[in-house]
């Protein structure tokens, strides 16, 4: 048993020295108090104690001065803050434009004033604030987005109309600040107003939040119903823009990129549109492109039904797969541009030219087109049931397919075009069109033997496949070379 126990003893756990440390702390305290109190209670006892106490009152006063210079610097700065700030909502409301600009030109100074939180102003924040300076919020960041997101409802209930410099200058304001400056508080970088002019993606995050916004600051609805006149925005990204009942008329948005922007009710009238990206937009209820100049435009996908767009310049614009039912286009310029699968039903186009136009599968049933122009455009595959064509003109216009059923082609004039597997069941005055020359109606549907025998009187061909039709038109359509064939066929 020895012997184990001799053996065992090497294998006990060590005392560690880092515990004896509080031991030997507790027995100097315990030292030091017996000393101390051996010294008061000799007789020069009461003059420790008076040094004592007087280095007491000592750090007292220190402290009460300190509290009382934080106390009030605090006052000074919060005071002073807040005249700022209260001047500034009050300019902001004055009924004269310059006050507003100059009010407008200050809101970034204000939202980002740095001020200490006056409900910090005990001890340990005394202390923290003499060693590392005092706690600063921004105090009126969150009140200045809802003033701004509100500005221009605040003046039309005011009944004021804000100049185009306010509009600019609020533009300028919203580039200035970013997304970061908006949500995250965080003070933007002195600005330029030259260089926010030329920053046309500056303005898209109003728009398109980041992740981390909230929805209840978003500025989203800041510029709807808002005066836009005459606002030069070209080649801006205004994707998803909220412009609903906005007045854009003569506005600059060439280039500008306003894919599934809304702009319902909208006024649009002789905007310049060349080139901008309306992709999926929403330019309905009310809304206007009268005049508007949207040549090479996209609006593919876009909704523009029962809109008012009479005399649009939209050459080589783009309509595919555009919803435009009932909508109103009459003396419109569209050469050139694509309407494929597009939807015109109910549409109003009188008088409009669609030369060299794309109308593919596009729907133009019951369609209003009285003198519309459609020389060299292709309409295969279109729809033009019940529509009104009277006087229109289709001279060398590809119909291949197309749907007449029930359309009315009084004088209307059809030279030269392909109606090769053409509907034309039911067509209302097709005895009375204008002129038939050298059109192809081979496999033409809807025509009995009488009708039939009159178009080819009045000079109608019949070309089955397309080597023999494009060999006519590259002669020429020598009708009357081709006479013999044009018989023969009929007999």
């Amino acid at each position: 048993m020895d012997e184990i126990s001799a053996e065992a003893e090497p294998c006990a756990p060590r005392r560690s020295k880092f515990r004896s440390i509080p031991i030997a702390v507790g027995r100097a305290l315990k030292v030091w108090w017996q000393d101390f109190l051996a010294e008061l209670s000799a007789p020069r006892g009461w003059q420790l104690l008076a040094k004592i106490t007087g280095s007491v009152l000592v750090m007292a006063g220190l402290l009460t001065g300190l509290m009382t210079y934080h106390a009030n610097h605090t006052k000074t700065v919060i005071e002073t803050a807040e005249k700022s700030y209260y001047q500034l909502i009050s300019d902001l409301g004055s009924p004269t434009a310059r006050v507003r600009l100059g009010a407008l030109r200050r809101v970034p100074s204000v939202m980002f004033i740095t001020a200490p939180d006056p409900d910090e102003g005990g001890l340990f924040s005394v202390i923290h604030s003499a060693f590392s300076g005092p706690v600063q919020t921004h105090p009126y960041h969150a009140d200045l987005q809802k003033t701004i997101n509100y500005y221009f409802v605040g003046l039309r209930l005011d009944g004021i109309t804000p100049p185009l410099q306010e509009v600019k200058t609020v533009i300028e304001l919203l580039k200035c600040l970013g997304p970061t400056g908006w949500y995250s508080g965080i003070r933007p970088s002195p600005c330029v107003s030259s260089n926010l002019e030329k920053d046309t993606g500056a303005l898209s995050w109003v728009w398109n939040p980041p992740s981390y916004a909230s929805d209840a600051s978003n500025p989203r609805a800041l510029f709807a119903g808002v005066n836009l006149q005459h606002i030069n925005l070209a080649n801006h990204v205004l994707e998803r823009a909220f412009l609903h009942g906005s007045d854009l008329s003569n506005a600059n948005l060439s280039g500008a990129q306003l894919k599934g922007a809304d702009l319902d009710a909208a006024n649009l009238g002789e905007a310049t549109l060349d080139g901008a990206n309306l992709q999926y937009a929403q330019i309905e209820d009310g809304a206007t492109l009268a005049s508007a100049k949207l040549e090479g435009a996209h609006l593919e996908f876009s909704h523009l039904k029962t809109s008012y767009n009479p005399n649009a310049y939209a050459v080589g614009a783009y309509f595919s797969n555009s919803d435009c039912l009932g909508a109103i286009f009459f003396r419109s310029w569209f050469m050139r541009a694509h309407f494929e699968y597009a939807n015109f039903q109910d549409a109003q186009v009188e008088g409009s030219d669609f030369s060299s136009a794309t109308l593919t599968n596009a729907d133009f049933s019951f369609a209003k087109a009285r003198g519309a122009v459609f020389l060299n455009a292709d309409l295969t595959g279109a729809s033009l049931r019940r529509a009104d064509l009277a006087t229109a003109n289709f001279d060398g216009a590809t119909l291949i397919t197309v749907d007449l059923a029930g359309a009315n082609l009084d004088r209307t004039r059809l030279d030269r075009t392909d109606l090769r597997n053409a509907n034309l069941g039911d067509a209302r005055n097709l005895t009375s069109v204008a002129s038939f020359e050298s059109a192809n109606i081979a496999n033409a549907t809807g025509l009995d033997s009488r009708t039939l025998a009159f178009l080819m009187a009045r000079g109608a061909v019949s070309f089955e496949s397309n080597e023999e039709w494009d060999e006519y038109k590259r002669s020429g359509y020598p009708l009357k070379r081709w006479a013999t064939f044009r018989h023969a066929h009929t007999r």
